[in-house]
């Protein structure tokens, strides 16, 4: 899904490798070819014989195999005044033709305001076929984002030199955000003479909520709760194997917005998405 705008038009999101852009270019940061906008894929999903290194949905090329994901059909698709959404059923194929899963992906557009837009992210895998397990890897994120450069922490040199910075929910800034589990992220960097920032929640209905943050200082943004190892330096395994006629589902908001974390009200953001008020009945009051 690329680009993804602010409220003000400015795209929050690298532009490689869909397209060229010689900012990213001449800050030599067209790598990870796979960072792609904002996505969804996981790195060693095993089916059969769990002790061997399974299909990796995370990386392309050849190293990575010949494993897609495959559009099945578009579910829904919503237009309105306050909302839009497209919902699709994808499924994972392994190189060998083996259906690993299949994933329904649901995502809502909200209008927001001048300071705001809401992208809800509903990810739900079921386990159709064979027990699927998630192999324990940094690589991967059930949403994942590649942040436009000059918000990242490492940010570029030219023309000017320019960079963002990360935050949790737990009050930690800055690369110790990594692997550590929090109620949300947010990333606050400049483009174009712009304050702007992407916070992703976890909902607290979630799968191991609160959720680790693979979140690195270039850009690199994904919840991701099956890679204990990496981010508890081995105290934890997060490897979780679902059993066939299973499934599993996640909920995620991606809220861009203007201004730092503070000016946003993130942790407010954070109370309305996980406790939304009731409404009630006139029976009910």
């Amino acid at each position: 899904m690329s680009p993804l705008l602010a409220s003000t038009g400015d795209p929050v999101t690298r532009d490689w490798p869909m397209k060229d852009n010689p900012l990213e270019k001449a800050n030599k940061r067209q790598d990870h070819p796979h960072h792609r906008s904002m996505w969804c894929a996981y790195g060693d999903l095993r089916v059969g014989d769990f002790d061997k290194p399974g299909a990796d949905f995370w990386a392309e090329g050849e190293k990575a195999g010949r494993n897609r994901q495959v559009l099945r059909r578009v579910v829904d698709r919503t237009n309105g005044p306050v909302f839009g959404r497209i919902e699709a059923e994808i499924d994972w194929i392994a190189a060998d033709g083996t259906r690993v899963l299949t994933e329904s992906r649901a995502c809502t557009f909200f209008v927001g305001n001048e300071d705001m837009r809401v992208i809800d992210v509903r990810t739900t895998f079921r386990f159709e076929d064979h027990d699927v397990m998630f192999f324990d890897t940094k690589e991967g994120g059930i949403v994942s984002l590649r942040l436009a450069v000059t918000m990242d922490e490492t940010g570029v040199t030219v023309p000017e030199k320019l960079s963002g910075q990360m935050c949790n929910s737990n009050g930690t800034v800055g690369r110790a955000c990594w692997g550590q589990a929090a109620a949300w992220c947010d990333y606050v960097g400049p483009v174009n003479g712009r304050t702007l920032g992407v916070a992703v929640f976890d909902h607290p209905e979630n799968f191991r909520h609160p959720t680790t943050w693979h979140i690195r200082d270039y850009g690199l943004f994904t919840a991701n709760p099956f890679g204990y190892s990496y981010f508890t330096n081995k105290e934890k395994n997060g490897t979780h194997t679902f059993r066939k006629g299973e499934q599993v589902r996640f909920n995620h908001r991606v809220l861009i917005h203007t201004g730092d974390t503070r000016r946003a009200g993130i942790g407010e953001q954070w109370q309305l998405y996980s406790r939304p008020p009731e409404i009630l009945s006139a029976a009910g009051q």
